[in-house]
């Protein structure tokens, strides 16, 4: 059993190799000692000993015996060495009893390198295992203007209030963010029933995720995908919810989850040419030649904003104008979430195919309800969110 694991492991390992190499990348494991001459440590700090993500754990502290892993932490070496008897000896191990010693790491910039136990973590990712025990040591690098040292002191901050290492975010400031979705105060330390409950959808996010192909996704990590989709379906409804009814709200949203990777800019047309009257420009876009209803959408009455008002004589001018093929109709919310939401369905429910939510507020249930009705056209005046039937306009 211990030999066939170890050759396995080594295919694995040969193959992340060769992929390594043929793309221009090192194919080792990365050292945190070949990175430290570049960055200013301010100090360190012992954390104690705790279980780490193992896909966290991505290089080694020394070179010793980095060209005996591949960089996926697979072993490179032939199989009759000294080294593949002792990981063979830890495969077994592992299968029979678990490996419970702890590993020592230094933890950088929310990613962890070996100090010692390099087989072990090796042995456990060949079993996917999804976290290894360890005695930590954080090396703090000084805080500077770059973004993802400023991202990495936001993750400090969030593990001292709630010592939840297995976060990872590409942008600043979505860890206060999350503590805001969860429904905690930005100083505001979590109990163990927090904990217990966030740790819980996590790994059901996660696993929706992973089998919805997230991992493939550039530029963004898993859990960026998992703000967004706080955003859009509350905490205290998700907290509880199987992986299964998660994938269905991942399939609904889906699209959007893909845009989060993309950080380029929409183009504006700003200009439209003399011969293009940009009413029509947008309408025939979207509408076939026969009469369709189209809803606008305002989060207050148009007496009492100049914003709606200006929305209003536009619909009021497409009313007038365009009263053979377009029948108008409009919606107040009272800017509440829900609200919006159900007006927002009963718009659709009304019979409206094209529907206006005019203002940024109603972005959130724009993009939800555009998840649940694929044939109705949407159209929101904000420029931060995409959706396959969600468009944006400049007013």
């Amino acid at each position: 059993m211990a030999y066939d694991d170890y050759m396995k492991a080594q295919k694995m390992a040969l193959k992340a190799y060769k992929t390594a190499t043929s793309r221009g990348q090192y194919p080792y494991l990365p050292v945190l000692d070949d990175l430290l001459p570049h960055a200013n440590i301010e100090c360190e700090v012992r954390l104690g000993i705790s279980n780490i993500p193992l896909h966290q754990v991505i290089g080694t502290s020394t070179a010793g015996r980095t060209r005996a892993f591949a960089n996926n932490f697979m072993p490179l070496l032939n199989y009759g060495s000294e080294f593949s008897a002792k990981w063979s000896h830890l495969a077994d191990a592992q299968i029979e009893e678990g490996i419970h010693d702890a590993v020592k790491v230094y933890e950088y910039m929310n990613r962890y390198y070996v100090v010692e136990g390099n087989k072990r973590v090796s042995v456990l990712k060949y079993f996917d295992s999804p976290s290894i025990l360890a005695d930590i040591t954080r090396k703090v690098p000084r805080k500077t203007d770059d973004p993802e040292i400023q991202i990495y002191y936001e993750y400090m901050d969030f593990y001292n209030l709630t010592k939840i290492n297995y976060i990872q975010f590409s942008k600043l400031g979505n860890f206060p963010k999350l503590i805001k979705a969860v429904g905690k105060k930005e100083d505001e330390k979590w109990s163990e029933d927090d904990l217990m409950d966030f740790a819980s959808f996590h790994t059901a996010f996660y696993n929706a995720y992973r089998d919805k192909g997230g991992y493939k996704l550039i530029n963004i990590t898993c859990d960026d995908a998992l703000l967004y989709y706080l955003s859009l379906y509350p905490y205290t409804e998700s907290k509880d919810m199987t992986s299964g009814d998660i994938k269905k709200n991942l399939d609904k949203i889906w699209p959007e989850i893909v845009l989060l990777q993309d950080d380029d800019s929409v183009e504006l047309l700003m200009n439209p040419t003399e011969e293009t009257h940009p009413v029509t420009t947008v309408l025939n876009m979207i509408i076939p030649p026969k009469k369709k209803k189209v809803a606008f959408i305002y989060d207050k009455a148009p007496s009492v904003s100049d914003w709606v008002y200006g929305h209003e004589l536009g619909r009021l001018h497409i009313q007038e104008n365009l009263d053979e093929i377009i029948e108008t109709d409009k919606y107040v919310t009272n800017g509440v979430s829900d609200d919006s939401e159900e007006i927002l369905e009963k718009a659709i429910n009304d019979g409206n195919e094209i529907i206006f939510t005019t203002t940024p507020k109603l972005i959130k249930a724009s993009v939800k309800i555009a998840a649940n009705y694929p044939d109705v056209k949407i159209l929101n005046c904000s420029l931060n969110s995409s959706h396959t039937n969600l468009l944006h306009k400049n007013v």
